[in-house]
């Protein structure tokens, strides 16, 4: 057994699991299980839980450690994912799939004997295009007598009510929602999603009663149609109000959620194989796949994609498989900050940066100015490509105040930017 010393353990400042917590010793990701937690931490490993929901790509590998410490009776390890990427930079493609991958799951763990305590967004992170459960300590043993999922409030309130907002044109409200600690409440979606809650003041004051038992119809309405049952489906069928919380009906009402796709550009794009002698590099609100798959064919390894069209990026996400796809704007904020800013976590050894070209003046300039500002924070060796539109003197010679300037192509829509430092 190998001892890892408790001053080289980083505690918790707030935690509220009771299963343990995760740290990071010499590169490894490690979880320590409190001793009154052993039972049921062993059962993932004996009942074949964990070993299920690792295969079917839910959970990312797990197994118990040679590492020890007094805090602990044991310590498992987890493979190690990079970049993460949080809620606020998943784009509405992410979002579908974390939320039927969640249903997924809880059906696998619900069939081990296992209900959930929470589900939340901060549960779950990406290892490219696939979404990844990370919480152990979310899976407790289901109580005597048990038919209810304990998180479908929350699973509702933190993945479906957003992600139906988002397919059907509010992405920017949506986006929002996906902030940490940020949940849509039901009474909000339902005043959104129905009329009837909107045009009947009356029903306001009432509103979480009336959803309480509007949802509890939604479950009876599952039955067959008769008695009480069947009177519930009419009064469900008509005002549609409540999501049922049956897995397979969670599943459905998902899937039916449309996400947005931008079409594939197929008019010319700029030759950037000339760029490809790196091993990382990180592209921003560049629209072109043909662009992004230059870079992987030319042997680029680690391509990280910062797109602010929630469609562009959901199409990435789609068509590349071997890319980090994030969504968000880079100057509107909004980012969770844990450990490390995201220029920080999302760098790489260079950038691709496209600046858009939406006018001439001075004010124009200046914002664009600061937006590659922003994008050079993302490379460690202070270099960056930029793509012009077209070539526009004013940009270049502000361009060439702050950096060492170099066309690299003769149209100078393809420029190299460096440090002067």
């Amino acid at each position: 057994m190998i001892y890892i010393p408790t001053s080289e353990i980083k505690q918790p400042q707030l935690h509220a699991d009771t299963l343990g917590f995760t740290f990071v010793w010499k590169g490894h990701f490690l979880r320590g299980i409190y001793p009154q937690s052993e039972a049921l931490a062993k059962s993932y490993f004996e009942t074949g839980f964990l070993n299920e929901v690792v295969s079917r790509g839910y959970f990312p590998k797990t197994w118990i450690s040679e590492y020890e410490n007094e805090q602990f009776c044991m310590i498992v390890e987890h493979d190690l994912i990079q970049p993460i990427l949080f809620a606020t930079e998943w784009n509405s493609a992410m979002l579908k799939d974390a939320a039927l991958m969640v249903i997924d799951l809880a059906e696998i763990g619900w069939k081990y004997g296992y209900n959930m305590v929470d589900c939340h967004k901060l549960n779950v992170l990406f290892s490219y295009n696939k979404p990844l459960y990370v919480d152990l300590g979310s899976f407790v043993l289901k109580e005597n007598g048990s038919t209810g999922w304990r998180p479908y409030k929350g699973y509702l309130e933190s993945y479906v009510y957003i992600l139906d907002m988002w397919t059907n044109g509010c992405g920017q409200i949506a986006k929002r929602m996906m902030s940490p600690g940020v949940y849509l409440r039901t009474e909000d979606y339902m005043s959104w999603k129905q009329p009837i809650y909107r045009r009947l003041p009356g029903l306001k004051a009432h509103r979480i009663k009336i959803r309480r038992n509007i949802n509890r119809l939604a479950i009876m309405a599952d039955g067959k149609r008769n008695g009480v049952k069947g009177f519930a489906k009419r009064v469900v069928d008509i005002f549609k109000p409540a999501i049922s919380q049956h897995f397979s009906k969670l599943q459905r009402y998902i899937s039916r959620c449309k996400v947005i796709y931008a079409p594939i550009s197929k008019g010319k794009v700029a030759d950037v194989r000339m760029i490809s002698d790196y091993s990382s590099i990180t592209c921003i609100n560049i629209t072109s796949l043909r662009i992004i798959n230059t870079l992987l064919q030319n042997g680029i390894k680690r391509v990280i994609s910062l797109n602010e069209d929630d469609s562009v990026s959901n199409t990435e996400y789609r068509e590349l498989k071997n890319i980090t796809s994030v969504s968000y704007h880079l100057l509107n904020g909004g980012v969770l900050v844990r450990d490390n800013y995201p220029e920080m976590r999302l760098q790489s050894e260079v950038v691709l940066a496209y600046c858009t070209d939406g006018g001439h003046g001075e004010f124009f300039l200046h914002n664009s100015i600061v937006y590659l500002e922003q994008c050079m924070a993302y490379s460690t060796t202070g270099t960056m490509y930029v793509l012009l539109p077209y070539s526009n003197q004013g940009m270049l010679d502000l361009l060439r105040e702050k950096w060492k300037l170099e066309r690299l192509s003769d149209d100078g829509k393809l420029i190299e930017v460096k440090s002067l430092a």
